[in-house]
């Protein structure tokens, strides 16, 4: 009975400064867990973690990058081994899951067409392919002529049913191991070009990217919702699209009466 709401608070307040709000929600879930059964037990008078409040996690930064700065990206890190995957994450829009589960029997050149139907994950210490995220992300994508280039090139080569393979191994290719390079190449950028963008971005910032081009270029919502594989198109909106200030400049400059 001897520890109150306010020693809870303060050692929470305490731990805020170096870890971070997911670690300090587990941290209390055992604590109130402990509190609550000796209260159960009438072991203490009431429980002090009652009323604490805990750091809310901050939604992670949505980045997209413009058409300038995508070009510079890729001129930029034109001989990375992984530019033709960034390359066609940028055109199709796919999670980076989608990617490295890409399979043969998945594309339809004669239709035009990617089947999104499942995605490389880890599943107690093994990667294997399963469903994809929801029910919506089973999906059709076009190809277009950038990425028709990409697959061909890419399904001619493989020994295998992947698509695409670590460049450095022609083994599985892991998202971590595309993610990291993924993130070394916007370093890159960021060393050159001291673009803010660049220091912000990571993998899944293609696929935002690609959804605010899409829009920018006067591309139709619905039918972006279909291809990300969103049921929603005002989730879409909300999270995906983000133009630019020079976009915003550009549909303002063109609004003259």
């Amino acid at each position: 009975n001897e520890i109150k709401t306010i020693d809870i608070q303060k050692y929470i307040n305490k731990l805020s400064s170096r870890l971070s709000p997911k670690t300090i929600k587990n941290y209390m879930i055992l604590i109130n867990g402990a509190f609550k059964q000796a209260t159960n037990e009438n072991l203490i008078d009431f429980n002090p973690c009652i009323n604490v409040s805990i750091p809310k996690p901050q939604k992670p930064n949505m980045i997209a990058l413009n058409r300038f700065e995508v070009d510079l990206f890729l001129t930029i890190n034109k001989d990375s081994p992984y530019i033709d995957i960034f390359t066609f994450a940028i055109n199709t829009g796919m999670r980076i899951s989608e990617i490295c589960g890409l399979t043969k029997d998945c594309i339809n050149f004669d239709n035009g067409l990617i089947e999104v139907k499942q995605q490389l994950v880890r599943l107690k210490g093994k990667c294997i392919l399963d469903k994809p995220k929801t029910n919506q992300s089973v999906r059709m994508i076009p190809i277009n002529n950038k990425t028709y280039e990409i697959l061909k090139k890419y399904y001619t080569e493989s020994e295998d049913d992947f698509i695409f393979h670590n460049p450095n191994t022609n083994r599985t290719l892991y998202q971590n191991t595309l993610s990291r390079n993924a993130r070394n190449c916007f370093d890159k950028c960021y060393q050159i070009t001291k673009k803010e963008v660049y220091s912000l971005a990571n993998f899944h910032s293609f696929r935002h990217t690609f959804a605010t081009l899409w829009i920018v270029q006067g591309g139709n919502l619905t039918l972006l919702s279909k291809i990300l594989g969103h049921t929603d198109t005002s989730f879409t909106t909300r999270v995906y699209v983000q133009p630019s200030y020079d976009d915003l400049k550009n549909a303002m400059s063109n609004l003259v009466f």
